[in-house]
């Protein structure tokens, strides 16, 4: 049987989700210790590159995001997987 897994990266929008960014990245990480997470954010005051990495966070972007600039760093984020 093949295993075949789709699941190549997950990118959080953090205004909209549900549980805040450290709890929705450490539930992420038991499920998938494995997968690249990308956080959208337009709260500059709270996020910042330091504490994006120390939660695990592969990238992080600030609102608004243009389409080419989120292009390029998904590509980057799979390139480094």
């Amino acid at each position: 049987m093949m295993n075949i897994d789709f699941g190549l990266l997950t990118g959080l929008d953090a205004h909209i989700a549900v549980l805040d960014e450290d709890a929705l990245v450490r539930e992420m990480r038991l499920i998938r210790p494995d997968i690249p997470v990308i956080l959208i954010t337009g709260a500059c005051e709270r996020m910042d590159n330091t504490r994006a990495k120390k939660m695990g966070i592969n990238e992080l972007l600030y609102k608004p995001v243009t389409i080419g600039d989120m292009a390029v760093t998904i590509r980057r984020v799979l390139d480094e997987k």
